[in-house]
């Protein structure tokens, strides 16, 4: 976390959890962000200017994956221990950060097939405006039409 950002929430221990909707609400309306969501926005410029189109969206991956392992993990804990609540809504966010982790890693194939960086990125642009336009909640991230092909070894 950088120090600006550090520097934002001190004082302010709701920030984190009120920005983010904040920051989809901003979206949803057209609203600009409020002064911490911009901050953060321009954090994130600086480091795709710097990174590049292919190592922001592998940054974004890897960690869309460490997070999915995490609760996939947790979800096997709450089976093995028979806590069918806690494996539920651990599996319903296993379920989201799987299929965000795929989408990243489709367009980090794209890009390594030779489609081309800025076709991959506007591609992605363009389907996840579709997503938007279909109605997807602010309680649930959408998940697509398309169902990934998975190995028969997969968890």
């Amino acid at each position: 976390m950088s120090h600006n950002v550090k520097r934002m929430l001190s004082g302010n221990k709701h920030a984190l959890k009120h920005g983010g909707a904040a920051a989809v609400k901003a979206i949803q309306t057209g609203l600009p962000f409020t002064e911490h969501t911009a901050i953060v926005q321009d954090e994130l410029e600086r480091e795709f200017d710097t990174a590049g189109v292919y190592e922001f969206i592998k940054i974004r991956a890897l960690r869309l994956a460490t997070a999915e392992q995490i609760y996939w993990r947790a979800a096997q804990l709450a089976g093995e221990c028979g806590d069918v609540e806690k494996y539920e809504g651990r599996i319903k966010t296993w379920g989201w950060l799987i299929m965000a982790e795929l989408r990243a890693l489709d367009q980090l194939n794209k890009i390594d097939m030779g489609k081309g960086t800025l076709d991959a990125v506007l591609e992605a642009y363009v389907e996840a405006e579709q997503l938007q336009g279909e109605g997807g909640s602010s309680q649930e991230a959408p998940v697509g039409d398309k169902q990934p092909e998975l190995e028969q070894n997969t968890p």
